[in-house]
């Protein structure tokens, strides 16, 4: 997509910098919120997860270009909605003719920085593309004792703009009031790093990095597991003694392990089903407390009829080489179409390396327990 966005007033923005991330940055407050002690897994990401982020990144490139006046290049094939996202989102900024506009603006405490998508004379803006977050407002809190600090200002009003959803909230907050929001977080984020206090399990715990060694976690579980354990049919459950679930338990006691992992093994598939019927009732209309069901962006991936047109330019062993071995039954199903009266070369294939697999026990009946079933 290459499109000129229609003409709004010229606002300030600064040169291209590499915007570091201050370790304290605001932009780390929505979690903090919920946990001081949550740390970002960025080794693991999946493609889904880099698909929200290019897609986010994508949305503020465009929404820079709504607000400035600038060409935007984008070939995705969501470019459109992206750009009528960015269109009404800075629409509603024009809504209140600011004064002063600049995007992109670094906001300084001595404590810490960060960045605000947009700032004008007693407003501060942000564009979310996803879900609704109520630490987001923590995020702004702390922009805008930041601008209220620089600009000596008593209160100043806050903007969150839901893209996607066209939702626009809307609040005003005096210094004092994000000075305590402000000392608050970073008080219980030094407690957390520090001392390993105030730590809360909930729905971010998935993607946290300390999720592993967090006691907080481990002591929310216990009641869980043994709950599943409970749930599993009798005949099926080990006999293994009840004990304390610690984190460090279930790392150091073969007891504390083998029931958490048992149990733990058992809720997957219990969560799973549990999933698919909320999943069921909020497609339904019934409303589910504590979900609901968002968009998302799929990942994105090359058609294979794409994939062909390309391969005569790029090579066919590169091509193959790039996608790596396919498995032996789909290899044997596509030889058996080409050669339906020869056999299939099994010499061609290739065993992999193999490995342990993990398995449950499942306790054995006596024979008087089987013949009081039979």
């Amino acid at each position: 997509m290459t499109r000129k966005p229609r003409r709004r007033t010229p606002v300030a923005k600064p040169a291209a910098d590499p915007r570091p991330h201050h370790p304290l940055s605001p932009s780390n407050w929505t979690k903090w919120v919920k946990c001081p002690g949550f740390e970002r897994r960025r080794d693991d990401e999946d493609e889904a997860s880099r698909a929200r982020l290019e897609r986010g990144n994508r949305a503020h490139a465009m929404f820079e270009a709504a607000l400035t006046g600038e060409p935007v290049k984008d070939t995705g094939e969501d470019a459109c909605d992206l750009w009528e996202q960015a269109e009404w989102a800075a629409g509603e900024i024009a809504r209140v003719a600011p004064r002063n506009l600049r995007v992109e603006v670094r906001l300084e405490m001595p404590q810490y920085f960060g960045y605000a998508d947009a700032t004008a004379d007693g407003h501060v803006w942000d564009l979310k593309t996803g879900y609704f977050d109520d630490g987001y407002r923590a995020q702004l809190a702390g922009y805008a004792l930041a601008i209220m600090d620089a600009e000596m200002r008593d209160e100043l009003t806050l903007h969150l703009l839901y893209s996607e959803h066209q939702r626009h909230e809307e609040w005003t907050l005096t210094y004092d009031e994000a000075a305590a929001i402000a000392r608050d977080v970073l008080a219980a984020r030094a407690a957390a790093v520090e001392k390993r206090e105030g730590l809360v399990a909930g729905d971010i715990c998935g993607r946290c990095a300390l999720a592993g060694t967090c006691p907080a976690l481990a002591t929310a579980a216990a009641p869980a597991i043994e709950a599943a354990v409970e749930l599993i049919p009798a005949e099926d459950r080990p006999h293994v003694p009840a004990g304390q679930l610690t984190s460090e338990s279930v790392t150091s006691d073969p007891l504390a392990a083998g029931r958490f992992l048992f149990a733990f093994k058992a809720m997957e598939d219990i969560a799973g089903r549990a999933e698919a019927f909320v999943r069921a009732e909020l497609m339904d209309g019934r409303p589910v407390p504590g979900f609901e069901l968002q968009n998302g962006a799929s990942p994105s991936y090359v058609p294979a009829e794409e994939v062909v047109r390309w391969v005569p330019s790029i090579g066919l062993e590169r091509v193959v080489a790039a996608y790596g071995g396919m498995p032996v039954a789909s290899f044997k199903k596509l030889y058996a179409q080409v050669f339906p009266d020869k056999e299939f070369p099994s010499a061609i294939t290739h065993q992999g390396k193999g490995y342990k697999r993990l398995c449950r026990v499942k306790p054995r009946k006596s024979k008087k327990a089987k013949a009081l079933t039979a």
